[in-house]
């Protein structure tokens, strides 16, 4: 497969980005990873900026997050919060260590369990490898069937692109760390630059739509409990897309459940909300199905 040259990596740190010099780089489209969140809090003040302008030239956008020790499941939602991932959506999670902290490979099944439930398809996972001593711990059998981008790592400070091997299998492989882009000369200057092993630009621009993105593999679930016999007075079953004032009642004992830092009430299920039910469903060894019924009530203390 060949390699094509349209990958690259933007955040904060790169400043306010001028799409109308950038774009001269990509005459036949590009790849934007777009960094939006880190941890639990932490968002990335361009991300918004960098999307809308990316998505107005035709490009592909693929946001990542950081992972980084804490709560994955408030990880989770804080990236959730930030991107409104939705089905067939592609998406990156960016592992290693930062200030010798890493997510461990258990959060790592979590984060990624979670994006394979809402949008259908497995991540693409960035981390080194055993190979360049540069991977955190070896991942799960789970994570080695995610997309993989691999890091060179490069120990001199080269911007150029050198058709070489990774040697690792890979979809996507950085080959540096210092490249250079025009629009991009605010901030660090330093741009992450890729290739992805794919037949053509189109293809890639596709990939991050969801035309070509890879099938997650499936996951065993505990069997969904049978419903409770309706009675005139049982509350309807919550789903995504519901609106109400009983989903807000319920968005409240889900905030104090999940204690995350992000969460905000609305009169409206969305995918937020169905991420965070499901974090209940699993929690408490339910059926995982992201719907409010009687057993999830019951764990949410309603």
């Amino acid at each position: 497969m060949a390699a094509q040259n349209c990958m690259f990596d933007v955040s904060g740190n790169n400043g306010v980005i001028d799409f109308s010099k950038l774009k001269d780089e990509f005459p036949a489209g590009a790849v934007m990873q777009v960094k939006a969140t880190q941890g639990t809090t932490y968002i990335d003040s361009q991300f918004d900026y960098n999307v809308n302008n990316a998505l107005k030239l035709g490009w592909g956008v693929m946001p990542y997050h950081f992972c980084n020790g804490d709560d994955p499941n408030a990880q989770w939602l804080n990236f959730l919060t930030v991107t409104k991932l939705s089905k067939g959506m592609a998406y990156m999670l960016d592992w290693e260590r930062y200030e010798g902290v890493a997510a461990s490979v258990a959060q790592m099944d979590i984060l990624g369990q979670h994006g394979v439930d809402l949008t259908g398809r497995v991540p693409m996972g960035y981390w080194g490898s055993e190979k360049l001593n540069s991977e955190p711990e070896p991942p799960s059998a789970f994570m080695e069937s995610w997309d993989r981008q691999v890091p060179r790592y490069r120990s001199a400070n080269d911007p150029n692109f050198h058709n070489d091997d990774p040697g690792i299998p890979c979809l996507a492989y950085q080959y540096t760390c210092w490249g250079r882009l025009a629009g991009v000369e605010n901030g660090i200057g330093d741009v992450d630059r890729s290739v992805l092993f794919m037949g053509s630009v189109a293809e890639a621009i596709a990939y991050c739509q969801g035309a070509q993105a890879t099938a997650a593999p499936p996951s065993p679930q505990p069997a969904p409990s049978p419903p409770a016999p309706p009675s005139p007075s049982a509350p309807r079953l919550l789903r995504l897309g519901m609106v109400g004032t009983d989903v807000s009642a319920m968005q409240a004992k889900l905030g104090q459940a999940i204690r995350s830092a992000v969460w905000a009430e609305s009169p409206t299920f969305g995918p937020s909300t169905d991420a965070a039910v499901r974090m209940i469903e699993r929690a408490n060894g339910l059926g995982v199905d992201g719907m409010v019924g009687p057993l999830v009530r019951k764990a949410l203390g309603l």
